[in-house]
């Protein structure tokens, strides 16, 4: 009996070490499999790195036929990684830049309904948008702009896609509207560049509907008294009478009693801002429009301060010289400040307009200074500011 209990004892060490044994032969084996899968996919992910970044550089250098088969390439071969992804909005990209709108709106379309949570969305709804916009489809357009800013208001673009909603609204005619997205990217978003285009077409619209017989906010209604005449109400109520006749359609300054007429309620007036070269006009407190300026040398500054307008000429002569001599760089208006020699003025030296290289006058385009002529009245107070913020 102790033979046969020794023998059964040894068997089941031989046993527990040969089971042992496997399991150490199984552990290693599967530790070498996972270390060598790990490996593949590690080999997989810097290959889709390594062609995704080939596709972006050859987009970069505008090579676009070769920036589409690399993100074809890299959509086909490493589907669902964020390469794949990136690709699905390079690809619309580069499919853009060749002019198959149609396919890139596919790719767009691909990336919102599989990968809604990319960090890509935003950039292709955007650009989605925009192919929308020139096309023509301003619904389609504004709908893909609006769903920035109601699902990613943490984008990056959000600022840009309130711009595009404004451009749409401006399109339809909704100028109010239009209005109130321009001037939110201004108050919230002043140092992007989407905040630039909402300026100036901000300003572009005010213009527009201080002098188009659209009936706004601004104005109020005359009904026109026996004895009345345009330069007599225009200097009631402070206005010119060239924006009277514009907001009007008047095509003679004649008028009659009882005639009704759309008067600007409100004092304009103008702020330069020699750091900047920007003129600024506003109604009461309220932003306008801005236009690029030239302003002093530094030899020849710009006065500072406060001033007003006292005397407006068209095609005002300089130096003795004529309008229309090559000598004169008056440009082709002028409205004079109450410090003798100084005033804004338009000009024959376009080049110069954002630099600091006048005499000490605001020198102004030419088709600037005739809008801002038609609509300020001599006694318009002008601010004369260096404020490099």
């Amino acid at each position: 009996m102790r033979v046969s209990l020794t023998k059964n004892t040894n068997s089941v060490g031989v046993m527990r070490t040969n089971v042992i044994k496997t399991l150490i032969v199984v552990f290693f084996l599967s530790f070498g499999a996972l270390s060598l899968f790990r490996y593949w996919q590690e080999q997989v992910r810097e290959k889709a790195a390594s062609d995704f970044a080939i596709a972006r550089m050859h987009y970069q250098e505008r090579r676009y036929v070769e920036a589409a088969q690399g993100f074809r390439k890299v959509i086909e071969s490493h589907p669902g990684s964020r390469e794949a992804i990136g690709s699905l909005y390079g690809l619309g990209l580069s499919l853009i830049q060749l002019g198959d709108y149609e396919e890139a709106i596919y790719y767009f379309q691909r990336l919102k309904n599989e990968f809604p949570a990319s960090d890509y969305l935003d950039k292709a709804l955007y650009r989605w948008g925009r192919v929308e916009e020139e096309r023509g489809n301003p619904e389609e357009s504004f709908n893909l702009y609006e769903s920035i800013t109601r699902d990613i208001p943490a984008s990056a673009l959000y600022p840009n896609a309130l711009v595009g909603m404004g451009r749409i609204s401006e399109l339809r005619g909704h100028w109010k509207k239009a209005r109130s997205y321009f001037q939110k990217v201004m108050d919230n978003f002043p140092q992007t560049e989407a905040s630039t285009e909402a300026k100036r077409r901000l300003g572009e619209l005010n213009i527009k509907l201080l002098t188009s017989p659209i009936m706004t906010e601004h104005y109020i209604i005359y009904e026109v008294a026996p004895g009345d005449t345009l330069n007599a109400i225009a200097r009631r109520f402070n206005t010119t009478v060239e924006l009277i006749m514009k907001k009007n359609e008047l095509k003679t300054p004649s008028i009659k009693p009882l005639q009704r007429l759309k008067i600007l309620q409100g004092n304009l007036h103008i702020v330069v801002n020699v750091s900047k070269n920007t003129l600024t006009l506003y109604l009461d407190e309220e932003f306008i429009i801005s236009y690029p300026v030239a302003t002093g040398a530094p030899l020849t500054p710009t006065p500072l301060g406060e001033f007003v307008i006292i005397n407006k000429l068209i095609e005002p002569m300089w130096r003795g010289l004529s309008h229309n001599d090559p000598g004169n760089i008056l440009g082709t208006r002028w409205l004079g400040l109450n410090k003798s020699g100084y005033g804004i003025h338009g000009t024959t030296l376009p080049e110069t307009i954002g630099a600091p290289v006048t005499l000490g006058c605001i020198r102004m385009f030419n088709k600037d200074v005739e809008k801002l002529f038609d609509l300020i009245p001599v006694g318009t107070a002008v601010k004369i500011i260096k404020n490099e913020h």
